[in-house]
């Protein structure tokens, strides 16, 4: 209306309907361009979720069941008739093979091992030391001969199985075989994923080096468990 100065021609007013029509045009590219792949969109993304929930964890056979447990909790004082009753001697004959499973020593060295990986490999092999020491990795030769010097008593070396024995852990315990009269036990572990079991090969290359050292006190660690 400003555009034509405020008033409207009477011709453009009888045109109206036929001036209007675009709006057919308008409502198409409103369906087409913006309903339609909105639309498209959706199926999509409803079938891909689909899929996806099927390779989840959710699919699982035992899921139902886990979630029923989860969420229908059932705790009794008591034992059921089907409940197997253990008694104080049964207990204790228990308690007594899980203390003859720990291993005692005077000493634990890792080596390349830092204490609180040590302290996980102790606790999963059931080892029990006095002493924790940490030596190779980034310790001097002086650190290396300051543990030396201050071991006293049995020594069990725990090494990485996968990485060969080099010349400086040799030199390491060759040392402390001359520092100490006890036996020193070299125990291979493996990975955290394997559960620190050792690969029967690794141990044999272990073995092997060991022996070249022609020292009686220096063995391998023969698990007890």
């Amino acid at each position: 209306h400003y555009r034509l100065g405020n008033r409207i021609d009477p011709e453009l007013v009888s045109q109206a309907k036929v001036l209007g029509s675009w709006w057919k045009f308008l409502a198409l590219a409103l369906l087409i361009w913006g309903v339609f792949p909105r639309l498209l969109l959706v199926v999509v993304a409803r079938n891909n979720q689909i899929r996806t929930l099927k390779r989840m964890l959710l699919s699982h056979h035992n899921t139902a069941m886990l979630l029923k447990n989860m969420n229908e909790v059932h705790i009794t004082t008591h034992a059921g008739d089907s409940d197997e009753v253990y008694s104080d001697q049964n207990s204790s004959a228990r308690n007594l093979q899980k203390q003859k499973s720990v291993t005692k020593t005077d000493n634990i060295i890792g080596w390349n091992l830092d204490k609180n990986r040590l302290t996980v490999i102790m606790e999963n092999k059931n080892i029990i030391a006095g002493h924790l020491f940490s030596a190779g990795g980034d310790n001097t030769i002086e650190d290396d001969d300051a543990i030396i010097s201050s071991i006293a008593g049995s020594v069990i070396v725990i090494v990485k199985s996968w990485e060969p024995p080099m010349r400086e852990f040799l030199d390491f315990i060759s040392d402390l075989s001359d520092h100490t009269s006890e036996s020193i036990s070299i125990y291979p572990v493996g990975t955290v994923q394997k559960n620190h079991m050792a690969e029967a090969v690794d141990l044999k290359i272990w073995k092997e080096k060991i022996e070249t050292l022609h020292r009686s006190s220096i063995g391998m660690y023969h698990e007890q468990f």
